[in-house]
Parts: structure tokens; C-alpha cells; sequence
């Protein structure tokens, strides 16, 4: 049955509990999520040495050296487009990752409210209902795709 809060938890374990129950939603998708991590670990050096290449274009131009700061600002641009073409697709396969997810917890949300006791529905208002539909299982799969993305750059980072 759909709850709309789980009372006999503490809330860290269930966390944990609706971590574990999206990570085995998201298992179809698991080609796309690891494509992203993939690409994210290849884009993320390329992120890394944009400052370094504005610092030594900056030291050449401070140093007058107009032939080195010309080198650099050429590394820079290659580096900066190809972490920019990088970030694009880690985006949009985690984002794609993210909606399909979405879907099917919805789709699993809904045939749970069809299941329901028409009992249910005197206790839970349709506009409840609806929130769960919209807002909760965008919110959720967001949390997953985030969790992916932003470990993956803080070890990397680190």
C-alpha cells in the first residue's frame, strides 16, 4: 500500500530503504548511468586544467610574452570546447537516465493507487495523490542521477 509518511522509521533508514528501492528502479537504465560516469571521468580533466591555462595565459601576459599567451589561450579553447562537448553528453545521458526513471516510478506509483481499497481514497486527498505523481518521482530520481554525478567529480576532485 502507498503511505504518505513512514512513521515507524527514523528517517535516515528510510533513506536508505527509498535509496536502495531507486537504485533497483533505475537498473534499466544502467547502460546510460554508466555511460555518463564514463564520460564524466573522461570530461573532468579536461575541467580540471581550465584554471591552469587561464593562470599561464595570464602569467604570459604579464610577462609580455604575447607568443606564449597566443599557445595558451589556443589550449585553452581546444580544452575548454572539448570539456564542453564532454559535459553535454554527461548531461544529457544522465538527464535522459533521470527522465526515464521518473517514468517508471510513476507508472509504478499510479498502478499502486489503482490497487488501492476505495477506503484509500477517503483518507488521501486526490491532490496528495497528484503531488506524489508530479513532484515526488521527479524529485527522487533526481537525487539518484545527482548522487552518480557529483560522487563521481568529488572523489575525482579530491
Amino acid at each position: 500500500p502507498i503511505t504518505t509518511q513512514t512513521q515507524s522509521q527514523p528517517p535516515s533508514q528510510s533513506r536508505i530503504q527509498g535509496t536502495r528501492r531507486l537504485i533497483k528502479l533505475a537498473a534499466p537504465q544502467i547502460s546510460y548511468l554508466y555511460m555518463g560516469c564514463v564520460i564524466l571521468l573522461i570530461r573532468l580533466p579536461f575541467s580540471l586544467s581550465i584554471p591552469h591555462f587561464v593562470s599561464t595565459t595570464l602569467g604570459a601576459l604579464s610577462h609580455a610574452d604575447y607568443d606564449a599567451a597566443r599557445t595558451e589561450i589556443l589550449l585553452l579553447f581546444i580544452l575548454g570546447t572539448i570539456d564542453a562537448a564532454l559535459d553535454f553528453w554527461c548531461v544529457f545521458l544522465f538527464g535522459y537516465a533521470k527522465e526515464r526513471i521518473v517514468r517508471a516510478v510513476r507508472i509504478d506509483t499510479f498502478r499502486a493507487i489503482l490497487r488501492q481499497d476505495i477506503t484509500f481514497f477517503d483518507h488521501h486527498t486526490s491532490g496528495d495523490l497528484a503531488s506524489r505523481l508530479s513532484s515526488d518521482c521527479g524529485e527522487m530520481a533526481g537525487d539518484l542521477t545527482w548522487f552518480f554525478r557529483f560522487s563521481i567529480e568529488s572523489v575525482v576532485r579530491i
